[in-house]
Order: C-alpha cells, then sequence, then structure tokens
C-alpha cells in the first residue's frame, strides 16, 4: 500500500481525495480519472493527463429531457444521466437548472432526488438544437439521403421501367 503522501495530481500537488476510480487536486481544484501518481516513480508535471471535464448545464438539461421523454418515465436521477461526472458535478448544473426553473426537484430522500423537466425546460432543449441547426448551417440541418435508400428508390425506377415496359410490349401498342 502507497502512503497517501507519495500520490500526486500531474501537476505535483499533494493535497488530493481519492474517490474510487478518480480523485480530486484540492490545489489546483481538478478531478482526473485515472490514479493519481506516484512521487517515487513519475517526473512531474505530467503532460497528456487531462482533467475531467465539467458537465454543461445544456448537456444535464438535454439528457434529462431525454431521459425523462422516453415511455413510462417522468423523473430521473442524477446517477442515471448520461453524462461523465460525479453525482455531486451533475447534481450542480441540475440545482442551477432548478433555481432558473428548467427543472424540478422531486424529493426523495432514501433514493436520491430526483428531477423532472418543466415545460420551460423542454422548450429551452428544443431551442438549443434550432441553434445547433442554425449554427451549422441550412445544409446540415436537413434529411440527408442514405446509400441504401438510394439504392431502394434506383429499384423502385427500375422496377416501374419494367413494368412499364410489359404492358406496352403485351398490349401490342408500338413505338
Amino acid at each position: 500500500m502507497r502512503s497517501l503522501w507519495k500520490l500526486r495530481c500531474p501537476e505535483g500537488h499533494s493535497s488530493i481525495e481519492c474517490y474510487g476510480s478518480s480523485y480530486r487536486c484540492k490545489s489546483c481544484e481538478r478531478v482526473y480519472d485515472d490514479g493519481p501518481f506516484d512521487v517515487t516513480e513519475t517526473e512531474f508535471p505530467v503532460d497528456g493527463v487531462e482533467p475531467r471535464e465539467k458537465a454543461s448545464r445544456q448537456e444535464v438539461l438535454r439528457a434529462v429531457v431525454s431521459l425523462c421523454n422516453k415511455p413510462m418515465r417522468s423523473c430521473a436521477r442524477a446517477s442515471e444521466l448520461d453524462i461523465p461526472g460525479s453525482n455531486r458535478q451533475i447534481g450542480r448544473p441540475l440545482s442551477a437548472l432548478c433555481a432558473d426553473g428548467l427543472v424540478r426537484k422531486m424529493s426523495n430522500e432514501s433514493r436520491g432526488h430526483h428531477w423532472r423537466p418543466t415545460d420551460a425546460g423542454r422548450q429551452r432543449v428544443v431551442e438549443l438544437e434550432r441553434e445547433r441547426v442554425f449554427e451549422n448551417g441550412p445544409d446540415r440541418g436537413r434529411a440527408q439521403v442514405s446509400t441504401p435508400s438510394l439504392i431502394g428508390l434506383a429499384t423502385v425506377f427500375v422496377g416501374l421501367v419494367l413494368i412499364a415496359g410489359f404492358a406496352i410490349g403485351t398490349c401490342g401498342v408500338g413505338l
């Protein structure tokens, strides 16, 4: 077992809190997914190690609305959202969204807080999607035809031509 004072963040800070597979550096206020580095085996600072990104309010709102739009779902817990980060990191944006009136906290202390999007929250997600389509340009917002659907359309066209040719041939109509 390594001594805790030997464990460091990529910057070399020793004031860290370990949480299962991740840890937080109290000095630089960042959370890292991989385990901390041993001071006897590592040269600091360590390059190429990125801190865990904080979930944005918009990402969290999209995830809550997406999960609650599924059949038989009206609310979601932070642990159920498909967003990287701990429940605490996701809970902060949820609390801010609650203060803005975009989600509502359904308290259930024994099973954790449940969150339900409000009508304003659902409308905000629609607006965010419109903004995303507008930023990407009108051509990217349109539906695109895939290769299998083009093959299907070509098959239908060839079939219609063959049927028309057969009908013309059997009726004796000459060109």
